[in-house]
């Protein structure tokens, strides 16, 4: 916890100008029983070590989290990222809260806006990255499933391909022998034709 005392009145001079500046904060302790947490913390790996985290850190190399993101997140965020446990949770956002609070007091409120402004687009950069990450699965999804079809389809045309082909072997012979008979009776029908002729000329001889 960080134990702020404030001054009572701003003072005259030269010392109350500095106190001014300072936004009227004479000194700013933080608690030894808990690491010091300040801006000057190197890295996110670092930060979650000291306290006792060091088993996210995996986690958050995962979802390219760095400290500059951390320091954005919520709740949900972390939620997402995979943080299940409701103290590992609590935790952290109290490290941000202190973190974002400890960067008030000793940047001024301008650049302490400014980092926020940063986190907050950060943020919204980070859930389009999400959606457009859903978008994707979806996408895919979609893909496979056409795929499965087109693969089924393409069975389907085979295994009919064959058939086809089966039923041609028996239908071919069957062919050929109504082409035999329709042969025979066109002959025959000659050879009616012609004994016909034939008779009809011996019975005029006679």
């Amino acid at each position: 916890e960080f134990n702020v005392k404030f001054l009572d009145s701003p003072k005259s001079g030269v010392e109350g100008e500095n106190v001014l500046n300072s936004f009227k904060f004479k000194s700013i302790t933080s608690s030894l029983n808990e690491p010091i947490l300040n801006s000057y913390s190197p890295s996110l790996e670092s930060l979650l070590f000291q306290y006792g985290l060091s088993v996210y850190i995996p986690l958050f190399q995962k979802n390219a989290v760095d400290l500059f993101i951390f320091l954005g997140l919520s709740d949900k965020d972390l939620k997402e990222c995979g943080v299940s446990e409701l103290g590992a949770r609590r935790k952290m956002l109290d490290i941000i809260s202190k973190w974002h609070y400890n960067t008030f007091l000793t940047k001024g409120p301008i650049t302490s806006a400014h980092e926020m402004k940063l986190l907050t687009e950060i943020k919204e950069l980070r859930e389009q990255l999400s959606e457009c990450k859903q978008e994707r699965q979806e996408c895919e999804s979609v893909i496979i499933e056409l795929r499965k079809r087109l693969r089924e389809c393409h069975t389907r045309s085979l295994l009919l391909r064959d058939h086809l082909l089966q039923s041609l072997q028996i239908v071919l012979p069957i062919t050929k022998v109504a082409e035999m008979f329709s042969n025979f009776f066109s002959y025959f029908d000659d050879f009616i034709h012609l004994t016909s002729d034939v008779g009809s000329d011996f019975h005029l001889r006679n």
